[in-house]
């Protein structure tokens, strides 16, 4: 909740609300790690919104006024139609799914011998047409994907504190464990070949 240090004042179990103040005297927290990894149904939620006519009622003043422009971005793209556009070169898939299947799917793209970059709410393809992403991805989800093939072809497998402690099968093992979800690709995959 913005950084800050809330006390909860009371609660709403009807309404599903809690209700907080300001919490004063004591420093705000300070967070120290990296960026938070975000669950799919977070991204598909994002897309919801984005598509949809009403605006939340949570929005802050800045993210009401924002959400306009990126509707009517994503419109005049045609978002809500097709996941990749193209950009020159290059080409954007839009995923609308989490970092965990993000990254497996941006493994599958270097595995093919792709350059790839994570952006969030999807990858961007360099020097690659929207029909060799579709190739790509139909090939994959044709065959059986393997963890252990994605993970030899990972950039930097060693993200825990004691990562660089671990015999290679065991971070191997942690890394796909940890931070790729090979069912939620497939299941992605699926979905992308079958659109």
């Amino acid at each position: 909740m913005a950084g800050k240090r809330w006390q909860v004042t009371g609660r709403d179990d009807e309404r599903k609300e809690i209700y907080v103040a300001k919490a004063h005297g004591a420093k705000p927290p300070y967070f120290v790690s990296g960026h938070g990894e975000i669950a799919p149904e977070i991204r598909r939620k994002m897309q919801d919104i984005l598509f949809d006519k009403e605006v939340p009622v949570y929005l802050n003043p800045k993210a009401k006024e924002m959400l306009p422009q990126a509707r009517t971005t994503a419109l005049s793209l045609n978002l809500n139609n097709r996941r990749i556009i193209e950009m020159g070169k290059d080409s954007v898939l839009f995923t609308w799914t989490g970092t965990r299947i993000n990254r497996t799917l941006l493994l599958i793209g270097l595995a093919a011998g792709k350059a790839v970059t994570y952006i969030g709410i999807g990858l961007v393809f360099n020097n690659t047409m929207a029909d060799e992403i579709r190739e790509i991805f139909h090939d994959v989800a044709a065959r059986k994907l393997d963890g252990r093939t994605l993970v030899a072809i990972a950039p930097s497998k060693e993200i825990e504190k004691y990562d660089a402690f671990l015999p290679e099968a065991l971070l191997d093992h942690a890394y796909i464990a940890n931070h790729l979800d090979i069912k939620g690709a497939i299941m992605w995959l699926s979905e992308f070949v079958g659109s």
